[in-house]
């Protein structure tokens, strides 16, 4: 997983400023923290699309966790795992690749393998396998050989996937000042309902 870090330094005066107690303060932190994630995911999921060819819908990119430091900064994980070339849409195969979406794998072949349903493989052995469109579990390690040998050159096999991690690294990256001005429009304005209206009301 990947994260953003958050500078709460200038929370942290507005929230003296305000004569904010700490449950407040946690509250528009975790608040701020919410929206802009939201905010965050949509336009990273925007950015990769662009890069990969993966729908936004069909994206596997997600806040995993959120989680607060003791070195005055609090972290927004986003999570990055490999997109199956099966969840991008209904996937077809000709003589040559399977495909789904706008992705196609030449040389990978449709099969009902360790569950699932119909997914994408690749033999291991193939002189189109590259291992940066395949899945890192390897399925078939341990079949045995036939008479003949044919399992050895069957198995093992590799899902079809689609990598984002480097595309969302790069899309965090570009977006990791607006990230913190989204953070501290959030926070100011969570605060501010914290303390002068909802406060107001206790």
């Amino acid at each position: 997983m990947i994260g953003f870090q958050f500078d709460v330094s200038d929370a942290s005066r507005a929230a003296e400023k305000l004569a904010a107690n700490e449950k407040q303060f946690q509250a528009a932190i975790s608040g701020a923290l919410t929206e802009a994630g939201k905010d965050g995911l949509r336009l990273i999921k925007q950015k990769v699309s662009a890069s990969t060819k993966v729908s936004q819908k069909r994206l596997g990119v997600r806040i995993k966790m959120r989680r607060y430091l003791k070195d005055g900064r609090v972290v927004l994980w986003v999570g990055a795992d490999p997109v199956a070339l099966d969840s991008l849409g209904t996937v077809r195969q000709n003589t040559r690749s399977a495909m789904a979406g706008k992705i196609t794998r030449r040389g990978a072949f449709l099969a009902h393998i360790a569950g699932g349903g119909l997914r994408a493989f690749i033999r291991e052995k193939s002189a189109h396998y590259k291992e940066d469109q395949y899945g890192d579990v390897a399925y078939g390690v341990g079949y045995k050989k036939s008479a003949w040998g044919s399992m050895k050159s069957r198995f093992p096999v590799r899902l079809a996937v689609v990598r984002i991690d480097d595309e969302v690294e790069t899309a965090m990256g570009s977006l990791d000042i607006a990230m913190q001005e989204n953070f501290d429009k959030h926070f100011l304005r969570r605060l501010n309902y914290e303390v002068v209206v909802k406060g107001a009301r206790s």
